[in-house]
């Protein structure tokens, strides 16, 4: 890193800039918390139908097809 007294208006070489940038990923990748690890380690989204959602939400299992097909007659 080239900041010295008043050579602040000279540029990063993107060598320079590259090599800053990633040794801070290396920095952020290197310190987690446990936490957060096992936050990750979670069940994927499991896709509902609007039916079903609603029918979850406010509780209106009885009045709902919640089999996903459209019923058309």
């Amino acid at each position: 890193m080239k900041i010295e007294g008043d050579n602040l208006q000279e540029k990063r070489s993107r060598k320079e800039q590259r090599r800053d940038r990633q040794q801070r990923y290396e920095e952020l990748e290197s310190r987690h918390d446990a936490k957060a690890l096992d936050r990750f380690k979670r069940p994927a989204y499991q896709s509902v139908s609007v039916a079903e959602y609603l029918a979850k939400k406010y509780d209106i299992t009885a009045e709902v097809d919640t089999s996903g097909q459209g019923h058309f007659d």
